[in-house]
This record gives structure tokens, sequence and C-alpha cells, in this order.
């Protein structure tokens, strides 16, 4: 097999695998799926309580439940609101915190408007790598969600960072994640992007 050729086969199996998750964007039972509502995030009292260890906020939210299991599994992940209002709400939420940046302490590093930006309800897309636990004991997917909803006290480690903007604030969130198995990883970077261009999320590095 020539260069030309790999490269097609390639190309084939990554479009069959985007073809495959858009068409089921709409299909629950072909995600890991959760729902948590902003109002509920709980105050992390100085990095000492994390969203998916606080009691009162996993009785509120699916958020962590399907999460739980993941252990060595890659994983891209899609936030998405109720419709494409509400999205655009919550965009100008971060755009407002994103204004802040060099006016405040510790501001926390988030995403930037994405190229592709859109007009329909799907916020953020990304990858998460698989491999084992962390050393707490999460999986690597539990803790790429904290490090989203704003639980890590490392201001330059970037993601959503819900709890800066959103904390207190009525945005119904759902979680759809893909767990991918016997997939090379240096593809998921090219899925994570595909898909990103179809469905366009309003914001994101894509």
């Amino acid at each position: 097999m020539d260069l030309t050729q790999i490269q097609q086969y390639i190309n084939e199996k990554v479009d069959a695998i985007v073809t495959k998750i858009v068409s089921n964007i709409d299909n629950d039972a072909f995600y890991h799926k959760g729902t948590f509502n902003t109002k509920d995030l709980p105050d992390h009292e100085g990095y000492t309580v994390f969203a998916n260890s606080d009691d009162t906020f996993r009785e509120n939210s699916t958020l962590y439940d399907p999460l739980d299991k993941l252990e060595n599994h890659h994983c891209m992940y899609i936030f998405e609101l109720d419709s494409a209002e509400a999205a655009q709400q919550l965009n100008m939420e971060i755009k407002k915190y994103r204004s802040l940046k060099g006016t405040i302490n510790n501001y926390k590093t988030v995403p930037p408007t994405n190229s592709y930006n859109g007009d329909g309800k799907y916020f953020y897309i990304g990858i998460r790598r698989g491999f084992q636990r962390t050393k707490t004991g999460v999986t690597n997917i539990v803790s790429r969600m904290n490090q989203h909803l704003g639980y890590y006290h490392h201001p330059h480690t970037q993601g959503l960072q819900l709890y800066e903007y959103a904390k207190g604030k009525d945005f119904n969130i759902t979680l759809k994640v893909i767990a991918f198995e016997g997939i090379e990883p240096y593809l998921l970077n090219i899925i994570e992007k595909k898909v990103a261009q179809i469905l366009r999320p309003l914001c994101g590095r894509h």
C-alpha cells in the first residue's frame, strides 16, 4: 500500500466515524449521556470541594454517573444546551468573562470563539485520551469534566470554567460522550475537527 492509498484509507476511516457520530447526535443510546444545571454547581471552597464528589450536586445531576466507568477509553465529548437561544446566552457569559482577562486575579483560561462559530445549541467539543485513572482515583474523563466545570485551581489549564461565569445561573447542559475502542490516538484530533466543522460549536479552538 503506497502513501496515497494509506491517506485515502485514513480519510475514509475518519469520515465513516464522523458520519456515525453526527448521524447519531440525537440517539441517546449512542452516547454516555449526562445532564446538569449550572445553578446547582457547588462552591469549590478554595478547591477543596469537587463537583464529582459533592453529594448534593450528584443528586441533582447525572453528569458523572456514566463517566465513572470510562477507564482506559479515549473519549470525545460534546456540551449541548437545550436550545440555540440558551447556547447564545451562555456564549455571552463566557465572552463577558474573557473580557476580564488582565483585570482580575486568578483569571482562568477559557476557549476562544470557534472559527466555525454557528448559531446552534452546541457549545463545545473536546477530546480526552484514556489510559489509567488519575492519582485521585477518578477516570481521566471525570478529571477533565471537573476542569471544564471550574474545579481545578491552575489558571492556565484551558477549560470551559463554567463555575467562573455560570454558577448560580440557570443553564441546563447535556454532556454527550463517545468512548472509542481500538482507535489510534492520532485520529482523535482529526475526528474532533471534522465533527466541529459540521456541528459548529460556539467556542473551542478547531
